[in-house]
């Protein structure tokens, strides 16, 4: 999973030879042109992924933001059938206090380095010592607390970095899918990275060729992605030029993913495992750089938000492009599916598996209740 992935971007940097991790999986795979998210942000959409439902039928968005789908989740149905079921998430929306783990055998967040350790999320958010202390005590178990007091420490220490957490993702999944290579065990392995989310913010090499003539990297990344200031501030304006500094800086992180997504690759092929592994590259939602006015993936449900990429290899995808009408939650049968795994009889869960023939005529996106208001964005802005 891409967090923060557009369609027209992540292609044109394929086509062009940018990401060849990517292209080599798309000419080996199937390519969906038109696939599009089922909103413009992480929660509703991951939850629509889980689910196979609708926004406004798992119901979970700004306004309710706990995982509670109408059908098992799909992790759950896969670990029911026998799978194995992990997963590492750098955004800390995907939290287990959210209920995001259902079926999930282990789901670490927040960058988290130890697998076990409870979810630190809402201390750190918490505004009084008394929260944080209730925040604390919600997360630990017996079981946890030594490995949470750890990942607090550990937490502490790397506030700072500039990886979003890609390096260590990539490390950690690596050496799940080693450990566990030698098993009798099929697996489903999920994993969410950060990058192309605000503020952009790749290692130097990978930012440096993008960049408008004479613009050097320290100066590009002086340059404030501000989308609040951006949408609400009418004193706050960015150049054309800014905007495609920015740009240059998004398409930076998205080729830095493409050698993270290598790394994967070669281990499975190390371990004997690629060919019979179905991959899916895929975004959760786009992202405006100053498109329509906007910046970041709030008040909008325009193509640069909703068209994703998706590509999936591995068995039953043959080497093509299928431009057919497809929502991200059809991606729930469609695992379930190639898992031999039956679909819950549920009318508000797709059926629509991408194994079979075209179905779907219309794709449907939804943005419910948008947080926080642009007024209230302004009147913190203007310290009201």
């Amino acid at each position: 999973m891409y967090d923060t992935a557009r369609a027209d971007i992540f292609h044109e940097l394929r086509h062009n030879g940018d990401l060849p991790t990517v292209q080599k999986l798309a000419e080996e795979g199937t390519v969906y042109p038109n696939a599009t998210s089922n909103s413009s942000w992480t929660v509703p959409s991951h939850a629509s992924m889980f689910s196979g439902e609708r926004v406004n039928d798992h119901q979970t968005h700004n306004a309710a933001k706990n995982f509670t789908p109408t059908a098992p989740a799909l992790a759950e149905q896969l670990n029911r059938a026998g799978y194995a079921t992990a997963g590492m998430a750098a955004n800390s929306f995907l939290r287990t206090d959210f209920g995001f783990d259902r079926g999930f055998d282990t789901l670490a967040s927040d960058h988290r380095y130890y697998w076990g350790a409870g979810s630190l999320t809402g201390v750190r958010s918490a505004s009084t010592i008394r929260e944080a202390i209730a925040a604390f005590t919600d997360v630990v178990t017996p079981h946890n607390f030594l490995t949470t007091l750890a990942e607090g420490a550990r937490q502490k220490l790397r506030a700072g970095w500039s990886d979003s957490g890609a390096r260590h993702i990539t490390e950690r999944s690596v050496e799940w899918l080693t450990a566990n290579a030698d098993s009798k065990t099929p697996f489903f392995y999920f994993i969410n990275y950060l990058e192309p989310h605000i503020p952009y913010e790749p290692p130097k090499s990978y930012v440096e060729d993008f960049l408008p003539k004479g613009v050097v990297y320290e100066d590009a990344m002086a340059i404030e992605a501000h989308p609040w200031k951006h949408i609400a501030d009418k004193s706050f304006t960015q150049s054309d030029d800014d905007l495609r500094i920015l740009e240059a800086r998004y398409k930076g992180a998205l080729t830095y993913l493409d050698d993270q997504l290598s790394q994967l690759c070669e281990t499975l092929r190390d371990r004997g495992e690629f060919e019979d592994t179905v991959i899916i590259v895929v975004g959760d939602h786009g992202e405006n750089i100053g498109d329509h006015g906007l910046m970041d993936h709030q008040y909008s449900l325009h193509q640069s938000l909703i068209n994703v990429p998706l590509i999936i290899n591995g068995p039953r995808f043959d080497a093509k492009e299928d431009s057919r009408v497809l929502e991200l939650r059809d991606l729930y049968p469609t695992l379930l599916d190639v898992a031999g795994v039956s679909f819950p009889e549920i009318k508000s869960v797709s059926t629509h598996t991408l194994c079979g023939p075209p179905e779907r005529s219309v794709a449907i996106a939804e943005y419910q209740h948008p947080r926080p208001t642009v007024d209230s964005v302004q009147a913190e802005i203007n310290g009201e």
